[in-house]
Parts: C-alpha cells; structure tokens; sequence
C-alpha cells in the first residue's frame, strides 16, 4: 500500500527561502489597476460601457485575470492622438 504525502511533507524538498505563488485568479478594482498600469476610473468606465467583464462577489467586483489579459491586449495599438477619431476625419485631411 502506497501512502499519500502530507503536504508539509513537499516542503522541504523545496530550496530554503523559496516563495511560492499561488496563480492569480481574478483581481479586484486596484489589483487590475496595478496589474494593468490603468487607473481605477478607466476600468470602471470599460465596466460600465461593457468592453471589459467583471464578475460581482456581492457588490464588489472582480476580474478574472484572463478578462483582463485579453482587454488589454486588444486595446489600439497606437495611441489616440495619431488617428483619426472617425471615419470622417480623414476626409477632411
């Protein structure tokens, strides 16, 4: 019969000092905020208007990592001052 390990058991297998990180699942308004290098109001407008998802714990809302990854890297690619805001805007140029 082969015995499970104990969790604490793996520990010390691992170097002294070791940190480890459990992979972050979703963030809250600051979290993403630091993660993300936008301002709270930014992410709550991108809430708000339905570009970026948030799940709600109560009334307190999260974003799972993934959401975040992925409105972030479909955000332009360069930025608003160098295009046109319309359509229209380069007709007149």
């Amino acid at each position: 019969m082969v015995r499970a390990r104990k969790p604490t058991q793996f520990l010390h297998e691992a170097e002294p000092n070791t940190v480890f990180r459990l992979p972050v699942v979703a963030y809250d308004l600051q979290g993403a905020s630091e993660a993300s290098g936008l301002s709270r109001t930014t992410l709550q407008t991108a809430i708000q208007r339905g570009d970026l998802v948030a799940r709600y714990y109560n009334t307190k809302p999260l974003i799972l990592a993934d959401e975040l990854y992925s409105f972030v890297a479909h955000l332009p690619t360069e930025s608003s001052r160098h295009r046109p805001t319309s359509i229209y805007a380069r007709e007149y140029d």
